[in-house]
């Protein structure tokens, strides 16, 4: 019996035709077992849904939970992190959100493990206003790896905030490529 390149799935061929019943089991079978081998894509997100975090210098940003896990990312509640399940490329999705009466610059920072990996953002906050600032980048991961979004708040004391997971400060993984 001959099979697709792909997923090898089988497909009747030549002599075999004519015993419908037992390829149509054998083609449903195989589809069924390609189905089930396919990975799913490994993606993480994870937000502020606990309102203010006051930040006035670097500081990791604190996450009760993550929002969406999928394939083999998971979410460490000790370390605030995204941990990778299959080593390859990421992008890396992130948002700030900063709120307070004081006018100052704000950073956000993707940290791997205890290391700045370079994925990070910078601007100055108005006094009396909300800021949001947004970074994404590509970056080799490792199956282990503990992702997690720090924040600075220079100049005057400010807040990262968010409520709902999506509407205030996040970070975010997807799995690209290996």
């Amino acid at each position: 019996m001959a099979t697709t390149i792909t997923h090898s799935i089988y497909y009747p061929s030549g002599s075999q035709a004519p015993n419908v019943p037992v390829v149509m089991q054998t083609a449903a079978e195989s589809v069924d077992a390609a189905i089930t081998a396919a990975k799913v894509h490994p993606m993480g997100h994870m937000g502020k849904t606990d309102g203010f975090q006051a930040i006035t210098s670097l500081a990791k940003n604190t996450f009760s939970a993550a929002q969406i896990l999928r394939g083999d990312v998971t979410f460490s509640n000790a370390d605030d992190a995204l941990v990778i399940g299959t080593t390859g490329i990421y992008r890396i999705n992130f948002q700030v959100y900063a709120t307070g009466d004081g006018a100052g610059t704000q950073k956000g920072i993707v940290y791997v493990g205890n290391t700045q990996i370079g994925i990070g953002t910078r601007y100055f906050k108005e006094a009396f206003t909300d800021t949001v600032s947004h970074g994404t980048g590509l970056y080799l991961l490792t199956a282990g790896d503990k992702v997690s979004l720090h924040s600075e708040h220079a100049g005057a004391s400010l807040s990262s905030w968010g409520s709902t997971g999506y509407n205030g400060t996040y970070l975010e993984v997807e799995y690209i490529q290996p």
